[in-house]
Order: structure tokens, then sequence, then C-alpha cells
């Protein structure tokens, strides 16, 4: 999704316009086949003569429901292959223009599904807002002497301990649990939409330790 599409399902989500009317009805089928929530639909161009149709979903979980059980790379390709030709009947009908059709049985074009949530290009526009001290805000604000570092403060939140015993105590205690209203409070003011849950939110911890051990000591192998 890049930023114009992105723009454009913003608008969509806060009531500001809505989707196309060629693809209203291929979107209320997907919502009441699958149940889920599609904000947007766009029909975009990958090669000459090959068509491609992004399916935009409001929330991360609804994207997930069209991948297979386990993985986010490996889409269904029973449910990709329905929207497909749910696709092709509507251009059959009349639904959905065939612009490349110069007569009525000229053949359908060719369409490919992606899908994408709507929820996880927000998040990554949530993080843009932060201040690049984020790591060092949160560390202070947690306040705790045993706490190393602070990394992926939104995406994964990973908080790093000096050792695997601080780490297997802290698990046992809670304190993962503890630390995410003190998390939230630095992105809240930028979610405008609520996608930044509490009782989704997951705070893992890591330690100094295993990350000199396991990682070499090296940010770019932690994050591999």
């Amino acid at each position: 999704m890049n930023k114009r599409d992105y723009k454009s399902t913003r608008r969509i989500k806060l009531g500001e316009k809505s989707i196309k009317k060629e693809f209203q009805e291929l979107a209320s089928w997907i919502d009441a086949t699958f149940k889920v929530k599609t904000l947007n639909i766009i029909k975009y161009k990958i090669k000459p003569g090959q068509k491609g149709l992004m399916v935009i979903l409001d929330s991360e979980n609804d994207k997930n429901k069209f991948y297979n059980i386990g993985t986010h790379i490996d889409i269904d390709e029973q449910k990709q292959n329905l929207i497909s030709e749910r696709y092709q009947t509507l251009v059959k009908h009349g639904v959905i223009p065939n612009k490349s059709a110069s007569q009525n049985d000229a053949p359908l074009e060719p369409i490919w599904v992606v899908f994408y949530s709507f929820e996880s290009k927000e998040k990554e526009e949530i993080a843009s807002k932060l201040p690049e001290n984020i790591h060092q805000l949160i560390k202070e604000k947690l306040a705790d002497k045993n706490i190393w570092e602070v990394a992926s403060p939104l995406h994964s939140p990973t908080v790093f301990l000096y050792t695997e015993k601080q780490v297997k105590e802290y698990q046992e205690r809670g304190y993962p649990k503890k630390w995410i209203p003190i998390f939230l409070e630095f992105f809240k003011p930028h979610d405008e939409f609520g996608y930044l849950r509490e009782k989704d939110f997951k705070i893992y911890l890591y330690s100094k330790e295993s990350f000199e051990k396991n990682d070499e000591g090296n940010w770019m192998y932690f994050y591999r």
C-alpha cells in the first residue's frame, strides 16, 4: 500500500469519502462471506495485460483471515480464488466495468488478489510521529535499574534486562503486563482510530546476556 492508497483509505475510514461505487458490491460480498470489514478495494496494473486487486481490510485480524494459519506471508489460495471468481462474475454482469473489453463476449481480464490491513499502515504512521529518543523516554519512565535497553517500542516492544535470570523473574512477576500502560501513554495521543488496545498489546523480554551470546551484540542480527 503506497502513500496515495493509504491517504485514500484513510479518508474512507474518516467517513470523508466512500469506496468506489464499482467495488461496493464486491466489498459487501467479501465482508459477508469472510466476516471481515473491507475499507477499500483498488485495482492496479501488475504488468501489461495483468491486473491486480488490492483488498484493504480494516484490522490486522481481518487481514490474517486470508492467510494460512500460523503465517502472515502464505496467502490462502482458496479464498484468494473465490474473490477473484466473484470479481469476474461482477465484471461479466456489468457491475464492475471491463474497460479492456470491446464486446460482451470478450475474455475477462485476469486478476491477482492481495490483502493489506489499514491498521498496520496506520501503526507505521504512528511510529513515524514518535520522537527519535522514544526508547530512552520509555526507559526513563519505567525507572528500573535492571533495564538495559528498550527496542522496537511499537511494533515488537522489547525490554532488555541484563541477565536471563532477571528475564525469568520479571516474566513470573508479570512485569510486561504492568508496563503496558506506560508504553501506551506515549502512543495513544497519535492513535486516532483506537488500534492500540491494551488487551492486544504485548511486551517481550530479552536479556543483554542473550543479545551478546545469540546475536553477537549486533542489532542487525537481532532484528533479522
